[in-house]
């Protein structure tokens, strides 16, 4: 248990390739996330998670907690689509704790449905929809239940994408890793 915790939480020592590849997909998580994705009234459903599951494969716990804060931040600053929320900014850093622990260098199945359902039944259904309860349900007169159940939609396409999606990201580390030995 504790190599558990400290492979997935080590201070690595990354190089300038690691900040680019950083970069490369908190830029992509903000497109994804305030371009690519359909809104419906407080949720909205889309692949903006894919950025921060394949940091946290590659790199694990921290590097996604530092991908997600990062891309939230930045997206809510740039390209607001309300004004700022500290808790939702927080909501994505612990999406990329749950990502790291459970997808770091691994392909199993078993950690991709279960780091699909915390992230989806913890984060997405639990955490933000409280959140956006607290910031615009109470002014709208709606219930949490109302607010939760306007949000199921996202809850069930994320679930199935999630699950779908993490299965390939070894994927797109091996097209890297063969583009960055292809350049040297």
């Amino acid at each position: 248990m504790k190599t558990f915790f400290k492979s997935r939480f080590s201070v690595v020592d990354y190089k300038l390739f690691d900040f680019i590849v950083f970069a490369l997909f908190i830029g992509l998580g903000i497109v994804f996330d305030r371009f690519l994705l359909i809104s419906m009234p407080f949720s909205k459903i889309g692949i903006g998670f894919l950025p921060i599951a394949f940091i946290a494969y590659r790199y694990g716990a921290t590097g996604a907690i530092i991908v997600a804060f990062l891309i939230d931040f930045i997206g809510a600053t740039l390209l607001p689509t309300g004004v700022f929320n500290p808790a939702l900014t927080a909501t994505a850093a612990f999406e990329g704790l749950i990502l790291g622990l459970f997808l770091y260098k691994n392909k199993s199945i078993v950690n991709i449905i279960i780091s699909a359902l915390l992230f989806n039944i913890v984060c997405t259904l639990l955490l933000r929809t409280y959140f956006l309860y607290m910031y615009f349900g109470i002014s709208k007169g709606y219930s949490f239940m109302a607010v939760l159940l306007l949000r199921m939609p996202q809850f069930i396409f994320s679930l199935i994408a999630q699950i779908i999606l993490f299965r390939y990201l070894y994927v797109i580390d091996l097209i890297l890793n063969k583009t960055i030995h292809k350049k040297r």
